[in-house]
């Protein structure tokens, strides 16, 4: 792909259609990439990418027209990352990472140890955009509202497998305990300071959940997101 910007459009797009930008779409491209009319940049929703040229603008509107399409989705796993949200990085570091390699939903866990119990999900939902358009995907991940353990306990029925990042020495390797992907897993990770010890024998017991250890060490948790999210991906 070339340096021209992307945009994501939560919008019905096709060949030849026209559609109207927002004003912070209309903004960026003016105002910060300077562009004018006649110029072209790669306009994408959910489903496909097309490029796309500005037809006209004025202070407040940007009308452009999806010329050509360029590439259409794929169908991806859906994996879920569960994490509890953290000071330092903050918890947008988790969603701007989590988005580059693949996440398709971000559930924020409150347990025991979390130090950061307040989300906004707005502001995240921004963050995972300009992820997911800098990193050439289709679709930003899900942002749900933060659960407590004990509420996210009583939803995990619903993903095919828990994959417990746990650094207890008897755990499995992420290599030998996963031989597979399947369409709906979900990954993860505790907070700062880790799961307690009756939180981590509350999930174990999770008739769908693999507890497995991503190294020898005990990982910062961005370190293990990052390791445990990216080597899911390569498996």
């Amino acid at each position: 792909m070339s340096q021209k910007p992307r945009i994501y459009l939560d919008s019905d797009l096709s060949e030849g259609a026209s559609v109207t930008l927002s004003e912070q779409h209309a903004s960026y491209l003016i105002k910060v990439m300077r562009y004018k009319t006649g110029d072209t940049f790669f306009a994408f929703n959910n489903h496909a990418e097309y490029e796309a040229k500005i037809l006209s603008y004025s202070k407040k509107n940007l009308v452009i027209e999806c010329e050509s399409l360029i590439r259409t989705a794929t169908n991806n796993l859906k994996i879920t990352l569960a994490f509890a949200p953290v000071k330092n990085p903050n918890t947008a570091f988790y969603v701007q990472k989590a988005t580059e390699l693949g996440a398709t939903d971000l559930l924020p866990l409150i347990t025991e140890r979390t130090i950061v119990r307040t989300v906004k999900r707005d502001k995240l939902r921004l963050i995972s955009v300009e992820a997911t358009e800098q990193s050439e995907q289709f679709q930003p991940p899900i942002v749900h509202d933060a659960l407590t353990l004990d509420k996210f306990l009583s939803t995990t029925a619903s993903y095919n497998r828990i994959i417990f990042c746990d650094e207890a020495r008897d755990s499995k390797r992420l290599a030998e305990a996963l031989t597979s992907q399947q369409y709906n897993d979900l990954i993860m990770i505790g907070p700062e300071g880790g799961f307690s010890s009756t939180e981590r024998e509350l999930i174990k017991a999770l008739p769908n959940a693999v507890s497995v250890k991503l190294c020898d060490t005990v990982l910062r948790a961005e370190t293990a997101m990052i390791l445990g999210l990216g080597a899911y991906k390569m498996l």
